[in-house]
């Protein structure tokens, strides 16, 4: 895993700043949570564990049983069921490709089916995982209820915020 590198989330617009949080080992994070509260790491290390917990695997519990993330899921499932059948259809067979499509669409559907509250992940380690298909992408985080909000101070509450924190890795 690379380096995380997030923006501020917009205060007054539904977009992120691209004020880029500039890790540096010194200034503080700060994680508006959606409940009002927030995570403060005073010297965060910028993969994604902020005070023990893991931002990606918050990211699904916010939003596990919301018909946003189904959606988001849902779009996964369609790239991917798409990309297969035009390498089947091109006549393009990328052996490897096909075989990843093939392994990767029921685990994409699996991850969905978790969300949606139908089972529980068939290997819990994989919960960071389906935050990774949640919220990665400036596309996915304007779909979600509740995106990653990454502010500088604690002043305003995270239904106060809105925009959401754009992944510039």
């Amino acid at each position: 895993m690379g380096f995380w590198t997030y923006t501020y989330a917009g205060i007054k617009q539904k977009a992120p700043t691209h004020e880029s949080m500039g890790y540096d080992g010194r200034k503080p994070v700060v994680l508006a949570l959606p409940d009002g509260t927030f995570l403060k790491e005073d010297h965060y290390d910028g993969y994604g564990i902020i005070c023990g917990k893991d931002v990606l695997e918050l990211v699904v519990d916010w939003n596990r049983g919301t018909p946003e993330a189904l959606a988001v899921m849902d779009k996964h499932i369609a790239m991917k069921c798409t990309e297969r059948a035009d390498l089947l259809m091109t006549g393009k067979m990328d052996g490897l490709r096909f075989q990843y499509l093939d392994n990767e669409i029921p685990w994409v559907i699996h991850a969905r089916d978790y969300l949606a509250g139908k089972c529980e992940l068939s290997d819990p380690s994989r919960k960071r995982e389906v935050g990774i298909m949640l919220a990665t992408y400036n596309w996915e985080q304007e779909m979600l209820k509740y995106p990653i909000k990454f502010v500088k101070n604690t002043k305003y509450a995270y239904d106060k915020i809105m925009g959401y924190s754009e992944n510039v890795q």
